[in-house]
């Protein structure tokens, strides 16, 4: 019997989830590179053609088994480290108020986000590369029930036009959703979030996050108006329904311009 064994960061392990489609009883075992993709923990595989996002559902791409080395870590550029361990932070942040969320996933989400807001909240003094690790596949587990919704819908063709690594762009756009539902909604979930966080409130969590953002030092690109109507209309209205409020085109368009730093005229 054929076994795959794949080494690699979340692009890496989405191809061989493509050829695993075509193999669909050979066991596939991943040994991730970075922690951040989760997926190592999905269902999900993401691929690009000509820059048109091409993305597969299947059960049978789930990795069957998952080896983990942190000391493969200590090999990661430091951009891509704090990028990687920023998706795995959004991971757990989107799935746990996504409108798709259970019991199983909000367990996953929860200890997920308690145990990345503690990695990143002195970074890089409380990294432990195998909690990274293992905290990024507790988030992946819970996307793979929930799924991700406005941060990452948001978030795809902010790294097309600013070239801004997945995870940098995930975390500018739901740091501002965060604080956005806070100031507009009510939702008891973001009690939740906060306790996970270790915060008294949800604007207390919001604010933790963005403290979180500014200490690891990671620009905002600058945007011209023409940026804002070609982000704001590249959002897939799929992950949209994930979010638990609705968001018209001015309110995206908006939102972008606090995630971004527009350019004056």
């Amino acid at each position: 019997m054929r076994i795959f064994t794949y080494r690699g960061g979340g692009t890496a392990i989405d191809v061989t989830k493509y050829v695993k489609l075509n193999s669909p009883d050979t066991p596939l075992v991943v040994i991730p590179t970075t922690a951040g993709s989760g997926s190592e923990a999905t269902r999900f595989a993401v691929l690009y053609e000509d820059g048109r996002k091409l993305s597969v559902t299947d059960d049978s791409i789930i990795p069957d088994a998952v080896m983990f080395d942190p000391e493969l870590l200590r090999y990661l550029p430091e951009y891509h480290r704090k990028s990687s361990a920023l998706d795995a932070f959004c991971h757990a942040l989107e799935s746990f108020w996504s409108v798709n969320a259970n019991d199983e996933s909000r367990e996953y989400s929860r200890r997920a986000l308690a145990d990345i807001t503690r990695l990143l909240e002195h970074y890089p003094e409380s990294y432990d590369t195998e909690a990274m690790m293992q905290s990024a596949y507790t988030a992946g587990k819970a996307i793979n029930i929930a799924q991700t919704t406005a941060g990452h819908a948001m978030c795809y063709r902010i790294t097309g036009l600013f070239g801004t690594a997945h995870g940098h762009s995930a975390a500018m756009c739901s740091r501002v959703l965060f604080r956005w539902l806070t100031e507009n909604t009510r939702l008891e979930v973001l009690n939740d979030i906060a306790a996970a966080m270790g915060c008294s409130s949800p604007e207390e969590a919001a604010g933790k996050f963005c403290d979180i953002y500014s200490r690891l030092g990671l620009e905002i690109p600058e945007a011209t108006e023409q940026d804002i109507e070609d982000l704001a209309g590249s959002v897939n209205p799929e992950r949209l329904k994930n979010f638990p409020a609705s968001l018209d085109k001015e309110t995206i368009r908006n939102l972008y311009r606090k995630i971004l730093r527009v350019r004056e005229k």
